[in-house]
């Protein structure tokens, strides 16, 4: 486990990780009992990173029982999808005057970044579509944007897994499209807001759209 992150935060982590490879399906029942045999650490940590994974609705507490993995809906996927266009788009226009030369160059150099050849599937690209959208987030310094949206992706990335994991795990691309990105970063380096709130929602439509 990594060192730089607290004992809390290996666990949920781990936690996290294990439910998006299908390692934990939904319904699955999780107890704090195994969890500390496995993790070879007290209780506090793991029960710090359960009710995290709770707080988050990853997972149902159960009294008495254990930990659910929760269930998502397509429902919940749409309903996620339309909130980060919201979101997105909406933070975009408010703070389109304030974008600083380095915060360009650093959503410019994820935009025009592909996935290793030997990993491009539709894992690295979902990854990749991720790291590009919270780098753009970051842009507007607001830490409760920031968390929402990584919030939503979390749901999502969880919401995928659970629908489409086999698929993906299994999907090889013939080329990684990341137009969409460098269109974004092209029209705010051109002062043209229109057209980056344009591409930057067609580009959340299209991930959308992809998934059904």
């Amino acid at each position: 486990m990594d060192k730089k992150k607290t004992l809390k935060q290996q666990i949920y982590s781990s936690i996290f990780q294990e439910i998006i490879e299908g390692k934990y399906l939904p319904g699955d029942i999780m107890s704090e009992n195994a969890l500390v045999e496995k993790f070879n650490v007290s209780k506090s940590p793991v029960r710090e990173a359960l009710i995290e994974l709770c707080n988050e609705q990853v997972l149902r507490c159960i009294p008495r029982y254990g930990y659910e993995v929760v269930s998502l809906t397509e429902s919940d996927v749409k309903n996620i999808q339309e909130f980060r266009q919201i979101l997105e788009c909406s933070c975009l226009e408010k703070n389109w005057s304030y974008f600083t030369p380095e915060q360009i160059a650093k959503i410019e150099h994820l935009a025009h970044h592909s996935p290793d050849d030997k990993e491009l599937n539709a894992i690295s690209q979902w990854e990749s579509n991720a790291a590009f959208h919270l780098a753009l987030a970051s842009c507007y310094n607001n830490k409760y944007i920031y968390e929402a949206l990584k919030k939503s992706i979390n749901i999502l990335t969880r919401a995928f897994a659970q629908f489409y994991w086999d698929k993906w795990r299994k999907a090889r691309l013939p080329y990684y499209d990341n137009t969409q990105h460098k269109l974004i970063v092209k029209y705010i380096k051109a002062d043209d807001k229109e057209k980056a709130l344009s591409y930057l929602y067609k580009d959340l439509d299209k991930f959308k759209r992809d998934s059904y």
